[in-house]
């Protein structure tokens, strides 16, 4: 059926009967073949009624009376409409390169054929792919800095796995739009269906501009999502050296040190980091578990202590805290737990009923693994009737049962269990 109506009445109006278009062209019957306005706006009225099988046989009226020229070849975008409307995809094609026939930069024309032949290649016809390329050509050379042309150009050659070609288009689009975050994903997943490195992508921009920020953070980003955290550390450096305070940057740097087993140098940054940034509560809580890392239990327990007090992510903040007591208390004890250690287990399991409290509920569990390990009535009884609560600080656990001050850094008591 391709083409039929068209073939059809193509031959039965060749040019030797033209003179039988009289009662088709006159539609006023005043003898003259001059009605194309009528048929122009017998056309448009259908398309606005939505009668589009109404609309074609107006427009292609006025292509048999030969009323289209260069100056309204938008008439067969219009017929082409009409087609596209109706599912005849193939004579939609056919009135657009009509149409560019009579007028080859008409971007609209150029824009709808691209736009049709788009849709049957994502459907499967791959004939008309040199076509295809040739209308986005045509219309990047009339339009050079048209995004979008260049965005529907890229998805036409990943939908037909040509990635190099692809990355070549997007290279274009960077160019223009530096920061197009759709133009970078689409050139790393081309890097990744190339089986080349994504983090390449923002590798290649931030060499370009070393200074900018942005295209730093990128960069450093990609490194650690594909856990390279030596380079990540090293781009980072390289950066906070031209950006010394800025938040994300230092939390970057921060957590790429975390990665890579450094709780030292993550420290350094974390430090700065909170100095900027005083009121994160994250960022406090990091500083404690950097800190309980290097078994710097008593700023770990500070800063556990400071998150608390901010009353912000308060069961997170909790749950910290317990665990800086439980790995003091695996630091230090010795092989017999202590009653100054298990006192530490009672102020852990406090904690963690705290953060259960506030939403930590994963807590109760750890809460639960200490029940065993705290002090019993029996302990209290053998300390004596003198103490009526107790500090893992006091002179008690200090100078009579642990031979150094461990705990020294933990203000808080414990009541006496009856």
């Amino acid at each position: 059926m391709k083409y039929c109506l068209i073939l059809f009445i193509g031959v039965l109006f060749s040019q030797e009967h033209y003179e039988d278009l009289d009662f088709i062209c006159d539609y006023d019957g005043d003898g003259k073949r001059n009605d194309c306005e009528l048929f122009q706006q017998f056309g448009d009225n259908s398309w606005s009624t939505k009668d589009y099988r109404g609309a074609v046989d107006q427009y292609f009226t006025m292509l048999l009376c030969k009323c289209i020229n260069k100056n309204n070849a938008r008439v067969y975008k219009d017929l082409g409409l009409s087609y596209e409307k109706l599912g005849l995809l193939d004579s939609t094609v056919w009135s657009f390169e009509q149409g560019l026939n009579l007028d080859k930069n008409n971007k609209d024309l150029l824009w709808n054929a691209a736009r049709i032949l788009t849709k049957l290649n994502k459907n499967g016809d791959k004939n008309n792919l040199e076509t295809l390329y040739y209308y986005f050509d045509r219309l990047l050379e009339l339009e050079p800095e048209d995004v979008s042309i260049l965005e529907k150009y890229s998805e036409v050659y990943k939908n037909n796995e040509q990635y190099e070609e692809q990355i070549n288009i997007l290279d274009q689009w960077l160019k223009i739009d530096p920061n197009s975050k759709r133009a970078i994903n689409s050139k790393k997943n081309a890097y990744a269906n190339l089986g080349m490195d994504e983090t390449e992508v923002d590798k290649e921009r931030w060499e370009k501009e070393p200074s900018n920020l942005e295209y730093g953070i990128s960069y450093v980003e990609s490194l650690m999502k594909n856990e390279n955290f030596d380079k990540s550390i090293e781009v980072s450096e390289e950066l906070i050296l031209l950006h010394p305070e800025d938040k994300r940057l230092l939390k970057l740097i921060s957590e790429s040190y975390v990665k890579n087993l450094d709780d030292k140098k993550a420290v350094k940054y974390l430090e700065k980091l909170i100095k900027v940034d005083f009121d994160n509560v994250n960022v406090m809580i990091d500083l404690s578990t950097a800190y309980m890392n290097l078994y710097e239990f008593n700023k770990s327990y500070s800063w556990a202590n400071k998150a608390i007090n901010t009353n912000k992510m308060t069961g997170k903040a909790f749950f910290q805290r317990a665990e800086v007591l439980v790995q003091a208390v695996d630091y230090y004890r010795s092989d017999e737990l202590d009653f100054c250690d298990r006192l530490i287990y009672d102020l852990a399991r406090e904690d963690y009923q705290a953060a259960y409290d506030n939403g930590q509920l994963n807590a109760k569990i750890y809460k639960n693994n200490l029940k065993e390990l705290v002090t019993t009535v029996g302990d209290w009884f053998l300390l004596g009737e003198d103490f009526k609560e107790l500090s893992p600080n006091s002179s008690k656990c200090k100078e009579q049962i642990k031979s150094e001050d461990y705990y020294g850094f933990i203000d808080r008591n414990v009541a006496r269990k009856e």
